[in-house]
This record gives structure tokens, C-alpha cells and sequence, in this order.
């Protein structure tokens, strides 16, 4: 565990150096003591892929007092999150594959030497954690994929993404939860509104949130609200 100073008014948790389901479960379970046993000193609380940002009540006191006071509090920590791996319900999101919303499939077919066929059953395949929620809101960073689907972000990004893509890149899968621009590899479309999701109160997308994908036909793609 690392704290350091940001600016006058906030500090950084580092709990890690990998992207893996143990370094995500101390970060929930950072988040979650903190909001416990600090919430006077605090103004808001972004948890990422294996740290905090936190930001300062600074009527309370100065940062680096702060950053004691975060020490103390998360004394137990590694006790906590060794008793409480990331668990909780699964969300299933189904997604069509198509031609008509997968324009990067071919692509991630020749990177990956694999079938469509396989690329979706691999996609499919396993749960997937919610590590991150940024670049736009309710854009979700997802991993890992399998590494069988490891490919690059596109050389030269899209001036417009449509919204409920579903992509890749490196070992991560993700949604675009609005029209964007955007430089993953696209290989389907779902017709589930992830901003939507992320901005409910009680929301089942937040960091720790884990996620699985399920391949669904035109019809059901088209029915449940999805355009193509």
C-alpha cells in the first residue's frame, strides 16, 4: 500500500501493480472501509483498475494529515480483503454479433488466427470484472479477456463509435455506452443502455461489478430496443 499527495485537496491509494481479480478486491474493499470510517473527510472516491483518488474536505484538515489518518483506517485491510473476494450477482448482457454492427470482427479474426465462431464463444465464455469506469461516462473497462482475444487498439481511432458497441483491446472487453469516438476493436452491439445503468443510484456497474456476455439472435438484438 502506497498513499501520495495530489495537488492540495487530494491523494492516490496505490493496493497493487497488476490487473487481476486479488488487486480488485482490495480496491473495493479499500473503498468500501474508507467510506466507513472517513466519510467526513472526504468529497468524493474514484476506485480504478489497482488504485483511489481521493478528494479532500480540506475544512477538515490538510492532505497530509489526511494521509495519516488513511493509514490508520486501513490497518486491516489486507485481513478484509482476503476474507471477501469480489463476489456478488452476475449481469448478463446479451450482444449480436453481425456483420452489420461488427466491423472490426474480420480484423480481430486475422489477429487472433480464429473462426467468428470461436471469437464469440470465447467472448462469451467467462465473467468478466468491471476494473474502471471512465474515458466517457459509463464506458466500462472489463477484463480479462481470454488471451486467445489479446489485440490491439486501432491504428487509427473512429470518429464515431455507435453507441452499444462492444469491443476490444489488449486483454480488456468494453461497451460504449453512447456515440463516441473510439479506437477499440468493434465485434458486436448490445441493446442494453450502460449509461443508464451506471447512473442509477442502487447501480449494478461500478467497480467490482462482474459482467457476462451472451450471444443473441437479429430478432432479439432488435427487439430489446437494439438498432442496426
Amino acid at each position: 500500500m502506497r498513499i501520495e499527495p495530489v495537488g492540495e485537496s487530494g491523494c492516490m491509494l496505490y493496493l497493487g501493480e497488476q490487473i487481476e481479480p486479488a488487486v480488485c478486491a482490495r480496491v473495493c474493499c479499500a473503498a468500501e472501509l474508507i467510506r466507513r470510517r472517513l466519510a467526513p473527510y472526504i468529497t468524493d472516491l474514484v476506485p480504478s483498475y489497482a488504485s483511489i483518488f481521493i478528494s479532500l474536505d480540506l475544512s477538515r484538515g490538510g492532505v497530509m494529515a489526511f494521509c495519516a489518518l488513511l493509514r490508520d483506517a486501513l490497518h486491516d485491510l489486507d485481513s478484509v480483503a482476503s476474507e471477501s473476494l469480489v463476489s456478488g450477482d452476475v449481469m448478463s448482457v446479451g450482444v449480436y454479433y453481425g456483420p452489420e454492427v461488427a466491423p472490426d470482427m474480420d480484423e480481430v479474426m486475422q489477429l487472433a488466427g480464429l473462426s467468428s465462431e470461436e471469437v464469440i464463444a470465447l467472448h462469451c465464455g467467462q465473467e468478466y470484472l468491471v476494473y474502471a469506469i471512465g474515458f466517457s461516462p459509463g464506458f466500462c473497462f472489463m477484463g480479462n479477456t481470454d488471451a486467445r482475444l489479446k489485440v490491439p487498439r486501432k491504428a487509427s481511432p473512429r470518429t464515431r463509435v455507435p453507441a452499444g458497441s462492444v469491443a476490444l483491446a489488449d486483454r480488456q472487453t468494453a461497451v460504449y455506452p453512447c456515440v463516441s469516438p473510439g479506437g477499440w476493436q468493434i465485434i458486436g452491439r448490445t441493446a442494453v443502455d450502460m449509461l443508464a445503468l451506471c447512473q442509477r443510484s442502487e447501480s449494478p456497474l461500478q467497480v467490482g461489478s462482474r459482467l457476462r456476455f451472451e450471444p443473441v439472435s437479429l430478432e432479439c438484438f432488435v427487439q430489446a430496443g437494439g438498432r442496426v
